[in-house]
């Protein structure tokens, strides 16, 4: 279906960039929608507001009255009308009087991307807490049979023309070559899970395809161009905001800009463009947020040297699997093992928690000391902070922990990936994680299937090197620039540890969700194994073990199972 036109248009310069602000109307929208187009980087964020009122900071203010007002919540909507109360301005108010971040937290709406990295989605729901969302499905966009990588060029400054034009060229060609393997793979998977499955309905086909494109989906980049829906509140907007702001990349950064342009945007927009921002007053305190980037920075160069390193035989095939988080150590001091293998590539939390246990008090104390510097009530500790009793680590590939990252209830992170963070990322800590080798999917594993699985060993092993040849002809060009672009080379194949830490209630509904047939095999056999682990490791938790067998690859019935 062809968009609908917008209803206006208008384009303007701000801080030396070119936006372009179009205007949907509810008839060929069903809602009113704001589009924001950065036009350098044609990155669009869209928005659902209303012409007349800001009504998430209408609600809020209504919630934040119930502290002081004795009506009903009726009461307190009409009396704010009644009274022509501007709940925009009375937020600013309690929020710069009194610091009252409760508000902002009751200030809830959603941003819609198109055409970011992929790396964006897993970015944004990987640092926060209470938010929602979906980002597009390699299951269901035929459109990532020909989508192209992000253009490097929005990650590089200060480098010459000619340059940045040669590396794009050499990039881009990594990009074509691996999404002609992935709609060759996605073919020839096609024919092969027909002969063995022989679809018998079109539903059955359907299916077939939605599994080919689980197992092609290996071969895709992280780079390739992708949108989403993130769903959070303003206190959340800004952090995010702060969060990209600090990150060394100039993408990252242009994105801060573009979104803080979008939700706060100026008065005389608003009157052009025929809206009302949702709570513009509460998108504050986003100036650079370098705190957690630059505490791993410290506590990397506190630390390294100390701890032995886990060096995988340099990119070959990992197996997946969960280890859970026993080691006898308290919440207090995994914290601190924590922050270590977020801070350092290739350190396994287990050696990280032993290290723990040997230091002394006042070792203890410099650690602690580096790790909590600089946080506020603002500025927030990350959820590397965070532990509970039911702690896992699960070895998993990108393409898994992008599934399972949305369970935003959860606390995580993956290690080693201190750039998510904001800190910088010198080109020796993206060798060390690409050579972190990869994930295969399960479908793979099915008697028979050994040709196509070596052929999409040697693709990635391929891939890799080319990546790897072409990162040193990068550095060869830019120097000591920043390498956190490298993410956008990584393969959907590419193995993360992530950890995951949950509450039994959170853990029950995660395994159990995830386990079902109609989901990707490697996080059902995932959830599966999880969900074991945790019911052995304590009796009490016995009764969240799932009564269902093990998740088969190779089963006819799960294979087209659509539950």
């Amino acid at each position: 279906m062809d968009e609908p036109p917008a209803q206006r248009k208008h384009v303007l310069e701000h801080d030396d960039r070119y936006y372009s602000w179009e205007r949907f109307s509810p008839e060929d929208a069903g809602l009113l929608a704001i589009r924001l187009t950065d036009v350098g980087t044609q990155t669009a964020l869209t928005v659902t507001p209303d012409e007349n009122i800001r009504r998430a900071a209408h609600r809020a203010w209504a919630g934040a009255r119930q502290s002081r007002a004795p009506g009903t919540t009726i009461q307190i909507l009409a009396e704010m009308g009644l009274r022509g109360v501007d709940p925009d301005q009375k937020l600013e108010e309690t929020f710069r009087n009194h610091g009252h971040a409760s508000v902002a937290d009751m200030a809830r709406f959603e941003v819609h991307f198109h055409n970011v990295p992929g790396h964006i989605p897993l970015l944004l729901f990987h640092l926060g807490r209470t938010n929602s969302g979906q980002e597009k499905s390699t299951r269901y966009q035929s459109a990532f049979g020909k989508a192209t990588l992000h253009p490097l060029r929005h990650y590089i400054k200060d480098a010459p023309r000619r340059v940045v034009e040669e590396l794009e060229r050499e990039y881009q060609a990594i990009g074509t070559t691996m999404q002609e393997r992935f709609r060759g793979t996605f073919a020839s998977i096609v024919e092969r899970f027909t002969e063995r499955f022989a679809p018998a309905s079109k539903q059955e086909e359907s299916a077939l395809k939605s599994r080919a494109l689980d197992t092609a989906r290996s071969l895709l980049l992280f780079g390739t161009s992708t949108g989403c829906t993130y769903e959070t509140s303003a206190r959340e907007w800004t952090s995010r905001i702060a969060s990209l702001r600090a990150m060394p990349g100039p993408y990252h950064q242009r994105l801060a800009d573009h979104l803080e342009y979008l939700l706060a945007p100026p008065a005389e927009i608003e009157e052009v463009m025929g809206f009302k921002a949702e709570a513009p007053s509460l998108i504050r305190h986003t100036a650079p947020d370098a705190t957690v980037g630059e505490n791993l920075r410290r506590l990397e160069e506190r630390v390294r040297g100390s701890i032995p390193w886990m060096m995988p035989a340099p990119r070959t095939e990992q197996s997946q699997g969960v280890a859970m988080l026993t080691q006898g150590i308290d919440a207090a001091g995994l914290v601190i093992a924590q922050y270590l293998t977020a801070a350092i590539e290739n350190v396994d939390l287990a050696d990280a928690v032993g290290y723990v246990l040997t230091r002394s008090s006042p070792e203890l104390q410099q650690l602690s000391a580096i790790v909590f510097a600089g946080h506020t009530h603002q500025r927030e500790p990350p959820q590397i902070a965070d532990t509970t009793g039911l702690g896992a680590v699960l070895t998993m590939s990108l393409g898994e922990a992008r599934d399972l990252n949305r369970h935003r209830a959860f606390a995580r992170y993956i290690n080693g990936w201190s750039f998510l963070y904001g800190a910088p990322c010198a080109v020796e800590r993206a060798k060390a994680i690409m050579d972190d080798g990869f994930v295969m999917p399960l479908y793979l594993d099915i008697p028979g299937f050994e040709a196509e699985r070596q052929r999409m060993i040697d693709s990635l092993q391929e891939h890799y090197d080319l990546a790897d040849r072409f990162i040193d002809k990068t550095r060869a060009e830019l120097g000591d620039a920043d390498y956190g672009w490298f993410m956008n080379l990584l393969p959907m194949a590419h193995r993360v540890d992530l950890v995951l830490h949950g509450t039994p209630h959170q853990l029950h509904y995660m395994t159990h969700l995830r386990v079902r047939e109609g989901g990707h095999i490697n996080y059902r056999a995932l959830a599966y194994d999880l969900n074991k682990r945790v019911a052995d490791a304590n009796p009490a938790l016995e009764g969240i073990r799932l009564r269902t067998t093990i998740p088969d690859p190779a089963n006819r019935e799960e294979f087209f199972s659509r539950k």
